[in-house]
C-alpha cells in the first residue's frame, strides 16, 4: 500500500512558494507603487491558501503512516456523540471498522468530512495535531512563541486581505502588536491602515521587504512541521528587490 510521503507534501508546498517568488519578482519589474502593492496583498493570500492546504495535506500524510492516535481519537469522538444521543451503554458497544493502515483517500474523506480546508490558529493547531496524530508527529506542532506569533499573525494579515471589514482590521492590528513577533514585523504604537505599503517597505535600508520576509517565515514554518530537509528545493532566480532568501538546507 502506497503512503503519501510527508516529504512530498513538503516539497509541494516549496515549489507554490517559489512560484509566487517569482510572481514577486516579475511584479517588481517597471511597476508603479500601487501595483506593487496590491501584489504583495495578493500574494500574501495566495501564500495563506497554500500553507493551509500544506496543512492539511500534511495531517493526511501523517495519518496515512500511523493511523494509531487518531483512530482511538475517532472512537473517542463516535462514543461521546452516540452517547450523548442513546446512553453509554449503546455507546460502549459502537465500533469503528478501521484498518490499522488506512488508505490516504479514505484519511482525506475522515480528516475533511465537511469538504472544507481548515483555517487554524496557532493554538487550535497545535490543538488538532495533539488530538490525532501520534506523539513522535505532533511534536512540531508545539511552536515556540515567536512561530505561534508569526502564524497568527499571517492568519490575521490574510483575513483582512480577504474581507477589508472593521473587525479584521482590528483582529490585524492586535496580532501585529505581539512582543512576540520580530521587530520587523511588529507594528508600533500606530496602528496600520494601509496594508498594502507596509508590506512593500523596507523595515530598514538593507532588508527585504516585509512580503518576503513572511514568505521566508511561511517556509521556515513549513520546515518545522515537516521532518529536517523536507521543504528544500534549488533557489529559484527572482529579479531584485524582491528576492525570497532561501532559509532552508538542501535535502
Amino acid at each position: 500500500m502506497r503512503k503519501l510521503k510527508p516529504a512530498s507534501v513538503g516539497r509541494t508546498f516549496s515549489k507554490s512558494l517559489d512560484s509566487l517568488q517569482d510572481l514577486l519578482g516579475a511584479g517588481s519589474q517597471g511597476s508603479g507603487e500601487r501595483f506593487r502593492q496590491h501584489l504583495a496583498e495578493l500574494v500574501l493570500l495566495s501564500g495563506m491558501v497554500m500553507w493551509d492546504s500544506f496543512v492539511a495535506d500534511l495531517f493526511v500524510a501523517y495519518v496515512n503512516r500511523d493511523s494509531t492516535k487518531y483512530r482511538e481519537y475517532l472512537r473517542l469522538e463516535v462514543q461521546k456523540f452516540v452517547g450523548g444521543k442513546f446512553g453509554t451503554a449503546t455507546a460502549t458497544a459502537v465500533t469503528l471498522d478501521l484498518t490499522k493502515h488506512i488508505p490516504r483517500k479514505k484519511v482525506r474523506d475522515l480528516l475533511d468530512a465537511e469538504g472544507e480546508v481548515p483555517m487554524l490558529t496557532s493554538k487550535l493547531l497545535k490543538k488538532r495535531a495533539v488530538e490525532r496524530l501520534t506523539p513522535a508527529f505532533a511534536a512540531p506542532f508545539s511552536l515556540t512563541s515567536k512561530d505561534a506569533a508569526i502564524l497568527d499573525a499571517l492568519r490575521a494579515l490574510r483575513n483582512y486581505v480577504a474581507h477589508k471589514s472593521p473587525k479584521s482590521r482590528e483582529a490585524m492590528n492586535n496580532a501585529l502588536f505581539s512582543p512576540a513577533l520580530p521587530a520587523a514585523l511588529r507594528r508600533g504604537t500606530r496602528k496600520l491602515s494601509k496594508l498594502g505599503s507596509w508590506l512593500v517597505a523596507r523595515p530598514t535600508p538593507k532588508a527585504e521587504p516585509r512580503i518576503v520576509q513572511l514568505l521566508n517565515e511561511l517556509r521556515r514554518l513549513a520546515e518545522t512541521l515537516c521532518p529536517p530537509g523536507t521543504v528544500s528545493v534549488a533557489p529559484a532566480q527572482v529579479a531584485q528587490p524582491t528576492q525570497v532568501t532561501q532559509t532552508a538546507k538542501a535535502a
